[in-house]
This record gives structure tokens, C-alpha cells and sequence, in this order.
């Protein structure tokens, strides 16, 4: 006689949900976007284009790297550098 493999047992469904608590899940729901949320972002960044300069003095090109460029902008400080072999 062939062994047969056990037969796993079915996960009991989740039980149904109150429909107070749906209710009072709903309503605690914040409001994320403001009433502009029927622009798409890609319009944004259109008008925002549009209104660009070349000679605008906060888009230049330094060539600086990543550590000089942090450092000149937002004032950041090498804490310890980790070398590894």
C-alpha cells in the first residue's frame, strides 16, 4: 500500500469585518492631498521648466562631487571615513 502524502488543512477565512468599525475606519482617514490634486506632476515640473533661466545662479555646475557638493549646500561634515581592503 502507497504511502499517501498528508493533506493540508485549509486556512480558516478572516472573519467579516463590523461595519461600524469600516465606518469609523474610513472617517479617521486623513485628507493627504491638497486641492490641487488634479494636476499631475508632470504639469508641475512643465510650468516649472518654463519659468527656468540658463543664467540662474542656483543651477550651476561646478563639477563638484558628492562630498563638496553636500558640504558647500546643506553644511555637511565628513563624521569617519571606513576603508576597505
Amino acid at each position: 500500500v502507497p504511502a499517501q502524502a498528508p493533506t493540508a488543512a485549509a486556512p480558516e477565512p478572516a472573519p467579516a469585518a463590523d461595519p461600524q468599525s469600516i465606518a469609523a475606519a474610513r472617517g479617521a482617514i486623513k485628507q493627504t492631498r491638497g486641492s490641487g490634486a488634479g494636476r499631475s506632476r508632470s504639469d508641475d515640473a512643465a510650468a516649472a521648466d518654463a519659468d527656468a533661466h540658463p543664467d540662474d545662479p542656483d543651477a550651476d555646475s561646478d563639477d563638484l562631487g558628492a562630498d563638496a557638493l553636500l558640504s558647500r549646500e546643506l553644511g555637511a561634515e565628513m563624521i569617519e571615513e571606513i576603508r576597505h581592503q
